[in-house]
């Protein structure tokens, strides 16, 4: 009870008010004021628009920080963190998506869509006649590969920050008082419910709105461990914000190309293949934390 009682619950409950209710009024009306579908390629404005809404959480946190707890963001984990954090993220994420869609593959959960005739259909949709301008597959294929491994990260990273200044640097260490796996899973459980219109209009679950919004929120929680762990142990939200980045140019790029019949509630990487994966350097990365000495408005302290 003393744990429970030594978190600020007022500031995270105006935090979470503002980031999920400017999130979810932007999705709702783009759903529902515009008829907009996540399954698939989405329109190019309302992918922007999307794009912009992930930067509620900050602008939530920034809120709080200014006007609620008047502490600013100092706690924030602003230390850029070690090279070899990078590169060990930069490194396993990949790792986890060859592994997912593998076994997706192999346990016949999905195949591969070698001619990117799916793909195809749904970029004409949007631009009628690119899909005749487009290169062959496997060039389309190695470019898009490529990308997802030099320069999209770096551009996810950007977008991804507006996520992990509020998930991970602002309500990570709010919870902390609670205990280090208590607040890693109960951030992640939020993170992940905070999706919950865009899945429910079919983001990653096509097909599946409300077993999919329990899958994402099931996926956030072991990703949120992994991401909130990095963000702890070496208290940096700018490694959160890079290893959102490569997940998202790894998600979204390639294989979601190659694989577009991967069935979204058991294969892929958030499926149930994925999250078994996940668990792996969510684990590893768990293993080098110790428990907070103290957790003042820092949170941070006795981390190494």
């Amino acid at each position: 009870m003393t744990r429970v009682r030594d978190v600020h619950w007022s500031a995270i409950g105006w935090y979470l008010a503002i980031s999920f209710g400017l999130a979810w009024a932007v999705e709702v009306y783009l759903i529902l004021g515009r008829g907009v579908s996540f399954a698939g390629i989405p329109p190019l404005l309302a992918q922007w628009e999307l794009a912009a809404v992930m930067f509620t959480p900050a602008l939530g946190a920034w809120a709080v920080g200014r006007f609620v707890t008047r502490d600013g963001l100092r706690a924030a984990g602003w230390n850029l963190g070690p090279w070899r954090a990078y590169a060990a993220t930069y490194l396993v994420v990949p790792a986890v998506f060859v592994a997912a869609y593998g076994l997706t593959w192999a346990l016949g959960l999905g195949k591969p869509d070698w001619g990117l005739s799916v793909f195809l259909a749904q970029v004409e949709r949007l631009v009628p006649g690119s899909a005749a301008r487009a290169p062959a597959a496997p060039v389309l294929l190695a470019v898009v590969a490529v990308s997802s491994l030099t320069f999209a990260p770096l551009v996810n990273s950007v977008f991804a920050f507006g996520e992990e200044l509020g998930w991970r640097g602002f309500l990570l260490p709010k919870l902390l008082p609670l205990g280090t796996l208590p607040a890693l899973v109960l951030h992640g459980a939020i993170w992940g419910l905070w999706h919950a219109p865009v899945v429910w209009a079919g983001f990653n679950y096509p097909g599946h709105p409300v077993a999919g919004i329990a899958m994402m929120t099931l996926f956030c929680t072991v990703l949120g461990i992994f991401i909130g762990g990095l963000r702890l142990r070496y208290g940096s939200t700018w490694l959160a914000s890079f290893a959102h980045g490569v997940i998202n140019a790894q998600g979204y790029g390639v294989w979601r190309m190659l694989f577009p019949d991967a069935d979204p509630l058991r294969g892929g990487a958030t499926g149930v293949v994925g999250l078994l994966l996940w668990l792996i350097p969510a684990l590893w990365v768990l293993r080098g934390l110790d428990p907070p000495r103290r957790t003042d408005q820092a949170g941070l302290t006795g981390y190494r």
